[in-house]
């Protein structure tokens, strides 16, 4: 009987041992669990808050778009009224005005149905519009101590009702419209570099559907690198 306590006694204790060992088995497993989930959250918020400075940053970004497209608008039409548009093109061909440094003048305009334009090939070819040409004769002298690049320079021609038009040919020579002989550089002239004191003379050839209707030419600056970007620039009535 004795030894059937001792035995009794012994498995007890090996028991209590073994359930012991459990015991602190499934604490250490419960205790790496609660770490992992915490790094878990610890990622998480990490992603969470990356997320925000993104989204941020987006924000950000849309709204320089935002403006940028505002001022964008706001300059490309500086009039809506027959009163504005008189008002704000007092300068008219012949007369002068300067603008980034550059003393800009219409000298002339004139009419054509055709033109033929020497390309940078030396190839004469005869070029005819869409509707008719408008050439716009524009001379600008380096008013500075420093040469300037006019290829910075942008040209648009605006008719009375706020119509835009973009230079139609950008390479080449005018040399023949209307019959008459000329040696006038074409827009190629006005994007060279000027020097100080020097007079470049070039003609912007415009494609529009009425020679005869009011038009301005807007004069803006915009380099290479958009560093730097003036949209309002400077107007010419072109009327004498």
């Amino acid at each position: 009987m004795k030894k059937i306590i001792v035995v009794m006694t012994i498995l007890a204790l090996l028991l209590s041992g073994c359930s012991n060992g459990n015991d602190d088995s499934s604490k250490k497993e419960n205790q790496d669990m609660k770490s992992q989930i915490e790094d878990l959250n610890n990622q998480i918020k990490l992603l969470e808050n990356n997320i925000k400075q993104k989204d941020s940053k987006i924000n950000d970004l849309n709204n320089e778009i935002a403006e940028l497209k505002d001022k964008i608008s706001s300059n490309s039409n500086s009039f809506t009224t027959n009163d504005q548009y008189q008002e704000e093109n007092s300068i008219k061909i012949g007369q002068e005005v300067k603008y980034k440094d550059v003393k800009f003048k219409v000298d002339e305009i004139y009419k054509t149905d055709v033109c033929k334009i020497k390309l940078d090939t030396n190839d004469i070819v005869e070029y005819k519009p869409e509707n008719k040409f408008l050439l716009v004769q524009v001379s600008g002298v380096n008013a500075s101590l420093q040469n300037i690049k006019l290829d910075n320079f942008k040209y648009k021609l605006i008719e009375k009702n706020g119509t835009e038009y973009n230079i139609t040919l950008k390479t080449g020579e005018i040399i023949n419209y209307d019959k008459v002989q000329t040696e006038i550089m074409g827009g190629k002239n006005l994007r060279l570099d000027i020097e100080p004191k020097v007079k470049k003379t070039g003609v912007l050839l415009f494609d529009v559907p009425n020679v005869d209707a009011e038009y301005k030419l807007k004069i803006y600056y915009k380099d290479d690198n958009n560093l730097e970007m003036d949209y309002n620039g400077v107007s010419i009535l072109l009327k004498k």
